[in-house]
């Protein structure tokens, strides 16, 4: 799906090598959640990504996926044999084997697609925000921590955010400054 600025020359190579009568590129769609409920799988053919996005959302449709094994991403998201298919990064052939492996095999391409459903348990908005403040908080503590035993100077950003560190000190029992008693 899309109309990037490689579209035309491979429409032209589609048509080129006679295959043009099995190759579709799709115009842009602002439903892609139900293209991915009406696809077997998904093929990444990137040799290096920064995060996958389109495998999550892919696999949290229950579509299995096939990617090359690139520097990041892929490999965070695709547990090889289970959810999905790795592959050398570059081996062009171990691609199309991939590919057609699970073309021919519905049972394994749904068992597949079974698994890569459980994706959300990791990627979901709510569990990606319950991490992100749990490390914040945990920041919060370590600043905390630093500040209140002296072991490193005070940091600067900003007198409110100093004194709202120290006033959650002072909530859990601490004896630091806090936020009502400078004011």
């Amino acid at each position: 799906f899309g109309q990037g600025e490689w579209h035309d020359m491979l429409q032209k190579l589609a048509a080129d090598i006679g295959v043009s009568d099995s190759i579709y590129i799709n115009k842009p769609t602002n439903n892609i959640t139900a293209e991915y409920l009406n696809s077997s799988l998904l093929v990444m053919s990137s040799n290096y990504e920064g995060f996958g996005m389109v495998l999550v959302e892919a696999m949290a449709c229950g579509v299995p996926c096939v990617a090359f094994d690139c520097p990041c991403g892929p490999s965070e998201i695709i547990e090889h044999e289970h959810n999905g298919l790795l592959v050398k990064n570059g081996d062009i052939e171990g691609l199309a084997n991939a590919m057609m492996r699970l073309m021919e095999n519905e049972e394994e391409r749904k068992a597949m697609g079974s698994n890569a459903r459980k994706v959300t348990e990791t990627y979901s908005e709510e569990s990606v925000m319950k991490r992100w403040v749990e490390l914040f908080v945990s920041l919060c503590y370590t600043v905390q921590y630093i500040i209140v035993r002296g072991s490193a100077p005070k940091p600067n950003f900003g007198e409110r955010a100093y004194a709202g560190i120290i006033g959650a000190r002072r909530v859990n029992g601490g004896s630091a400054r806090g936020r009502s008693e400078r004011r």
